[in-house]
């Protein structure tokens, strides 16, 4: 696949995957103005407890698909990786969401004393053997490279989630009950279709070789993927044991901002380079070409986080009731975070590359123990704040872990001269925006954080452009686009 398909089917993936993960960003002006903040800390904190059984029970495969999909070379082979990968993570699913059904009023009184969100709570469940279901077929979908159909299902599922949410949540004005029904039904109807779908195509070939090969190689990621939900959600445990619903709720709606992000840029890149990486190996230039594409992807990711941060508060201001508005003190924290856990799973290729994944999960132990004491440390006394420095701190932390490890078992030749240049860029824009702008009116503040993220944006430009080789692609780019508009007009 060239640089130029990849970018297009980048740019596909990501109308399908903004599909996907949007409803929860269209439905906070409504889910902000129906629910409490502490409503709103309850389902981040069921949501947690669901993840963290699915990735100890999940036994998830995905993975390991791209890696053997690409290892075989008939037809036959490559449905019966997908076959045997989708069986073993659905019948693992089936499992770990009887048991939660089970307990879920022992749950309920343990994570609230209370066993009224028992019923949430076995509604959720639905959502560990569904999401195994649509994600592996959906995996398969981008590894038969039919980018449009991944986000006519993804477009799909977005008008019903929003149907559903909008008859449960203002209709019936269910609450919390009715986010549980509406997730529910629509991860239970797409999963059943997506599973229908990947059937059909596969066939039904059990191969306990490759089921052999795949469990060996997912089993590490398993164990640390316990660590990682660890590592990037019990800041929710924390604070409902050390501070109040109320912070959870501030927490959760940063983080849904800081999504944004994720969704538009991190997420549809990463489709793509699941896959692309392990062909870019074979290569005789990966190296150049891994820090180059490091290059693109940080820069990118930091511009996108200093948009989030400075557009955070009027953009609460607007959606939001004015019990919200303190979530917007964490959103520049959390949007480095994020940036630097991305960059975090483009580093830990060195580890898929050399089927060292064991450690991943060392790393992700590590990370785990690392951040319980800022956790412990800040929350209790800070709050929300206290939990969003622990998380900067802890990608700070796990990042540096990654590469140092990574670079003994695979070097991908990545330089972070342009890295830091920018961040100092997007860190100066902000500290004009604190000290200048936040005393003006909305619609001022709103002209003038556009203009200060175009000019931070052209800097960045003007910085990566220094390196010759990406001035060169990017001349071509542009003369590209001057042409087409030439032609055009």
């Amino acid at each position: 696949m060239s640089n130029s398909t990849i970018l297009s089917h980048s740019a596909i993936y990501a109308i399908g995957n903004i599909a996907q993960k949007i409803v929860s960003i269209i439905m906070l002006p409504i889910y902000t103005q129906v629910l409490s903040p502490a409503d709103y800390g309850a389902v981040a904190l069921i949501t947690f407890f669901i993840g963290l059984v699915d990735v100890t029970l999940g036994a998830k495969l995905t993975q390991a698909l791209p890696k053997y999909y690409h290892d075989y070379n008939t037809l036959k082979e490559k449905n019966s990786v997908v076959f045997t990968g989708f069986s073993i993570t659905i019948l693992a699913g089936i499992i770990a969401t009887i048991l939660v059904l089970f307990t879920r009023d022992i749950t309920a009184d343990y994570l609230f004393e209370s066993s009224d969100f028992a019923i949430i709570i076995g509604l959720f469940s639905l959502l560990i053997v569904n999401q195994s279901a649509e994600y592996n077929a959906l995996t398969y979908i981008r590894l038969l490279e039919r980018p449009w159909l991944f986000t006519a299902i993804s477009i799909a599922k977005l008008i019903t989630q929003l149907t559903l949410n909008i008859y449960f949540v203002v209709y019936l004005e269910l609450g919390v009950l009715g986010v549980a029904y509406s997730a529910a039904i629509s991860s239970t109807v797409f999963a059943l279709g997506l599973t229908l779908f990947t059937l059909l195509k596969t066939g039904l070939h059990f191969d306990r070789t490759i089921a052999i090969k795949m469990l060996k190689f997912c089993w590490p990621l398993w164990i640390g993927a316990f660590a990682a939900i660890y590592y990037g959600s019990s800041n929710r445990y924390f604070m409902s044991e050390f501070s109040t619903l109320d912070d959870i709720g501030y927490f959760e709606l940063a983080v849904k901002l800081t999504m944004i992000m994720s969704i538009l840029i991190w997420q549809p890149f990463s489709q793509v380079w699941q896959s692309e990486r392990f062909k870019i190996y074979k290569a005789p230039n990966a190296q150049e070409t891994y820090g180059k594409i490091f290059t693109y992807i940080s820069s990118v990711l930091l511009a996108a986080a200093l948009a989030t941060s400075l557009f955070a508060l009027p953009v609460i201001d607007i959606m939001a009731s004015d019990e919200f508005l303190p979530a917007a003190k964490v959103v520049p924290i959390l949007s480095l975070a994020v940036v630097l856990t991305s960059l975090n799973f483009f580093f830990n290729f060195s580890f898929f590359a050399t089927e060292a994944t064991k450690t991943i999960s060392r790393n992700n132990y590590i990370s785990a123990a690392f951040i319980t004491l800022p956790l412990i440390l800040l929350i209790p006394e800070f709050g929300y704040i206290g939990a969003a420095f622990a998380a900067l701190i802890g990608g700070v932390f796990q990042l540096s872990l990654t590469v140092y490890s990574g670079k003994q078992k695979y070097d991908m030749g990545v330089t972070w001269k342009y890295f830091f240049l920018v961040l100092v860029t997007c860190l100066s824009a902000l500290l004009i925006d604190q000290i200048l702008l936040q005393p003006l009116s909305l619609l001022t503040a709103i002209l003038y954080k556009t203009s200060l993220l175009l000019a931070s944006v052209l800097t960045i430009i003007a910085i990566i452009r220094t390196d010759s080789t990406i001035r060169s692609e990017t001349n071509v780019l542009f003369g590209k686009l001057l042409n087409k508009k030439a032609n055009r007009t």
